[in-house]
């Protein structure tokens, strides 16, 4: 027990366990539950007197102050990924719906290197809070190969999976973050077109697929690239 029984202020909360569950005062299975869902919580958790999250949301902070370094720690961190990533995607919106995302384009497609089809995968936070690690509905299939992390401020913490698939707060984020990244590979390809014809390469065959995407319809012509003679 850590608690300083001399101070007078703060929220004692005392939990007893039944004996089959002990295991849940281990504090290592207390230290893994915390990073997993808390890491990025704004004040400092400690267990036997350690730190055990890291409390720097980086996808909060502005993009301006954030440097080359962290970006490539962070995306390593949620991507389990050991290179850097090819482009990066970070903002903030306030309408229709107010969240955050920091997003990431690998240097490599595991589907290009012989693996299966993949599914999107990013994760979801509320409040700082992780409520779902491998969340399905922020992204159409053609972007499957996004990484990153968005958290919204509107969505409710107790929100379950099932729920979410329904939320028109989600569908809206999901449109907007299809938005900005499609329109991030077309300034790039305006921008530098050899970056754009590398992430094409690696990527194309997953993009063509946005032709079934009504929403960006308008974009998609635009990002088409074929062999010429």
């Amino acid at each position: 027990e850590t608690l300083d029984e001399d101070c007078d202020r703060g929220t004692r909360i005392e939990i007893h366990l039944r004996k089959e569950d002990e295991r849940f005062a281990d504090p290592g299975t207390v230290k893994s539950a915390i990073q997993r869902y808390s890491n990025f919580v704004g004040f400092p958790i400690h267990v036997d007197n350690e730190l055990v999250n890291q409390t720097t949301a980086l996808w909060r902070e502005p993009p301006h102050q954030v440097k080359d370094e962290q970006y490539n720690e962070f995306y390593k961190l949620v991507s389990h990924d050991f290179q850097d990533p090819k482009l990066r995607l970070h903002f903030s919106a306030d309408a229709p719906v107010q969240f955050s995302a920091l997003l990431f384009i690998p240097e490599s497609s595991p589907e290009v290197m012989g693996f299966g089809q993949g599914e999107v995968n990013l994760q979801l936070y509320v409040k700082r809070v992780l409520i779902d690690s491998e969340n399905k509905d922020l992204l159409p299939k053609h972007l499957r190969f996004v990484r990153g992390v968005v958290e919204s401020e509107d969505l409710p913490l107790n929100i379950s999976r099932e729920t979410l698939q329904e939320n028109s707060q989600l569908k809206s984020i999901r449109k907007l973050l299809t938005r900005r990244l499609l329109k991030m590979f077309l300034d790039l390809a305006k921008e530098d077109a050899d970056q754009y014809r590398s992430l094409w390469q690696t990527y194309g065959k997953m993009l063509k697929e946005s032709y079934t995407d009504h929403d960006q319809r308008e974009l998609f012509p635009e990002m088409l690239r074929f062999n010429s003679l």
